[in-house]
């Protein structure tokens, strides 16, 4: 019985593939849901209606070599991500304040991904 290396990893490493994507795919999905509860909860700016904190919503994005990706974002106040994280300049020319929360968040996010690739491989 004659035994093809080559064959032989390329199946090994075919398998390996398929349990990375799979392990990416799953890993990208909780840390993208984790991103959108924490944002859905995070910043100290008054949210008068709540539709800010309730619209975060978590979307797929293009597929490169079978990984996934997901965005995080606001559905119906998108308008207010950028002016609520960075400030923005009033009529009179004065800085509104800052509330810096959604870099916070994709920091962790970032972090907790990793962390949970480097678990399941």
């Amino acid at each position: 019985m004659k035994i093809n290396l080559g064959e032989e990893l390329t199946k090994i490493l075919d398998d390996y593939n398929e349990h990375a994507v799979d392990v990416l795919n799953s890993a990208i999905d909780e840390s993208a849901k984790e991103a959108r509860d924490e944002l859905k909860v995070s910043g100290d700016f008054k949210d008068r209606t709540g539709k800010y904190r309730k619209g975060w919503a978590v979307k797929s994005g293009p597929r490169f070599m079978g990984v996934e990706s997901k965005i995080v974002h606001n559905k119906p106040k998108y308008q207010l991500t950028h002016l609520l994280e960075y400030g923005h300049v009033n009529r009179d020319g004065s800085r509104t304040r800052a509330f810096p929360h959604i870099a916070k968040v994709e920091a962790e996010s970032a972090k907790t991904f990793e962390r949970k690739v480097r678990a399941k491989l």
